[in-house]
């Protein structure tokens, strides 16, 4: 299966410029400025924010970047796609809510699923693979939020298997069941998708986990008979590593 939509890339009108003296400023759609752009910190079990974070200055694109899992990771034959590879770089973008009253499901086969939830943080990084036939891919991606919005995007991504048990794939016009559950032991809190259809060689997983201000999302459909699953959850645990103690 290879997904369709590629995030837009940043333009320079919705970026905040990196000042000599530091970031400057930027208003988002949702009135939410990138204030130097510093965070209220990751939210604890009852969501107070967390003290030792709460001066930490977000990720930028730049930094996630370096995050981003190695090729070592990834099964033989798969190669960077540089048309769906892009980051924030060193600035901050506006952010935004555009949160529908139903979700659009067919979202969850774009190599930018996390859309789904309606979020834009104020960094991000994504890099996308293909297959020599470009049928199979698997892409990587990390968003960085302000405050606790985070848990936010978490708690949306959690609501999507109840709003989401299948919809029609647009290329196969077959139905596509979708199955989700809680994944231990990733991050702060991390949730594994599956997404079948009985017109697939092979299904596809997605994994979202949250680490602090960070929400790295994964798609996989490497077909290699296990649905992705695999490849999925061994590039998330890693990001999720790399990010601990930073995000």
């Amino acid at each position: 299966m290879r997904s369709t939509l590629s995030r837009r890339a940043a333009t320079a009108a919705a970026l905040c410029a990196v000042a000599a003296l530091g970031l400057t400023a930027c208003q988002g759609k949702g009135g939410d400025s990138a204030k130097n752009g510093q965070s209220a910190g990751p939210t604890t079990a009852t969501g107070a924010p967390s003290t030792t974070a709460a001066a930490r200055p977000l990720l930028t694109g730049t930094e996630l970047t370096e995050a981003l899992a190695p090729d070592a990771l990834f099964p033989a034959g798969f190669a960077v796609d540089p048309s769906a590879t892009q980051d924030t770089g060193g600035d901050y973008q506006a952010t935004g809510d555009t949160h529908p009253a139903k979700p659009d499901c067919t979202k969850l086969q774009t190599n930018a699923w996390i859309a789904i939830t309606g979020l834009t943080g104020v960094s991000f990084t994504q890099q996308d693979r293909v297959d020599k036939a470009r049928t199979a891919e698997i892409d990587q991606e990390i968003d960085v939020f302000k405050g606790g919005t985070a848990a936010t995007v978490m708690e949306r991504i959690g609501a999507v298997g109840a709003a989401c048990p299948s919809f029609l794939d647009s290329d196969t016009r077959s139905k596509v069941t979708v199955t989700q559950k809680p994944l231990a032991g990733v991050g702060d809190g991390a949730y594994v998708i599956t997404l079948t259809s009985p017109r697939w060689q092979s299904g596809t997983t997605l994994v979202a986990a949250r680490v602090g201000t960070a929400v790295i999302t994964v798609l996989s459909g490497d077909d290699s008979g296990h649905d992705g699953r695999v490849t999925a959850e061994k590039v998330a645990r890693h990001i999720a590593g790399r990010l601990q103690g930073r995000a």
